[in-house]
């Protein structure tokens, strides 16, 4: 067992007895997060051409970390690179959504 396991599963022991809906909470405010996708889920992209612009393509997650300003960023293999909700999605309407608010302001 990870020492990351050994400590969620010392929080989860030691946690007062409540109703499931207040574990979470209590869970989230000793610095458990809850990822938006896992590795190998297929996600959308925007995708830079050099000449042809940005383009949403659908890809799959294969790395992730937090960059220097601890925002979780997401790199879609084959596709791009970059923070959830600014240029990574789990939908295509939402990606479709922000490349047009992009392309309206430039």
């Amino acid at each position: 067992m990870s020492n990351l396991e050994k400590e969620l599963t010392e929080l989860i022991a030691n946690a007062p007895a409540m109703p499931y809906y207040r574990t979470v909470d209590y869970l989230m405010r000793n610095g458990v997060t809850v990822l938006p996708c896992k590795m190998g889920d297929e996600v959308w992209g925007i995708k830079s051409f050099n000449h042809d612009g940005k383009r949403v393509k659908k890809g799959v997650v294969h790395q992730m970390f937090y960059g220097d300003d601890m925002r979780l960023c997401i790199a879609v293999k084959g596709v791009c690179r970059g923070v959830w909700g600014k240029k990574v999605f789990a939908t295509e309407e939402e990606a479709l959504k922000v490349l047009e608010a992009l392309n309206e302001n430039s």
